[in-house]
């Protein structure tokens, strides 16, 4: 038998999928509306922003590595190196 717990983060994956039926919404909205599964949604936010803080780290790196070495290829020149900083998220 599945647990409430269970069948949130169950709902949860469903909605972030858009594959909720119109039952499993109103379900869906209920459980969100009680409240009783703020830590789930917490962490599940917390990882989804993760990931994302991951994809864009990832990116800004092969982005600049790329520009460094087309300036390293491209050029007789000295290439300038712009240090990045990386955004910390909350």
């Amino acid at each position: 038998m599945m647990t409430h717990t269970n069948r949130f983060q169950y709902l949860l994956t469903k909605y972030l999928d858009k594959h909720l039926s119109p039952d499993e919404s109103g379900e869906f909205y209920g459980y969100v509306a009680s409240g009783d599964f703020e830590d789930v949604l917490d962490d599940r936010i917390g990882k989804a922003l993760a990931e994302k803080g991951a994809e864009q780290s990832k990116k800004l790196s092969d982005e600049a590595s790329d520009h460094i070495l087309q300036q390293i290829m491209g050029s007789d020149e000295q290439a300038s190196v712009v240090p990045i900083k990386k955004r910390r998220l909350v």
